[in-house]
């Protein structure tokens, strides 16, 4: 059997930032009990202002958790800057946030971990996150 590698630094990281963002009633699990260890069946979930935002069909839990954060905190507003975050590029126009072991940290001063700030409910329905 392959032996499934785990980040925990990542699994960290992730369940910190989801916390910093407001979503609760994070969950990790299997979507189906059929399919075997590696292949892409890992899902993670949160309440994010009344809505359930989910990553599906991951090739383990911490990848799964891991794309949950990053859905949740891309497209945010960094409560520091009151620049939107990104975790690509670097334009001027944003606050780009790297992963640096346990903790996301924001571009705008990688020394300090500021609570990211939830997207509103008229932002989410903008990028097209049905409401409740």
């Amino acid at each position: 059997m392959k032996e499934v590698e785990f980040d925990e630094d990542a699994l960290d990281a992730a369940l910190d930032v989801i916390g910093r963002t407001g979503a609760r009633r994070t969950e990790i699990g299997y979507l189906d009990d059929d399919v075997p260890v590696g292949e892409p069946n890992w899902y993670a979930y949160a309440q994010f202002h009344g809505t359930r935002i989910a990553a599906e069909h991951h090739v383990g839990p911490v990848e799964a958790i891991e794309a949950l954060a990053r859905k949740l905190i891309a497209g945010g507003r960094c409560t520091h800057c009151g620049k939107t975050i990104t975790l690509g590029g670097g334009d001027a126009g944003l606050c780009r946030w790297t992963r640096e072991g346990k903790k996301w940290v924001r571009g705008c001063q990688a020394t300090h971990h500021e609570r990211a700030h939830p997207v509103t409910d008229e932002e989410l329905r903008k990028m097209g996150v049905p409401d409740d």
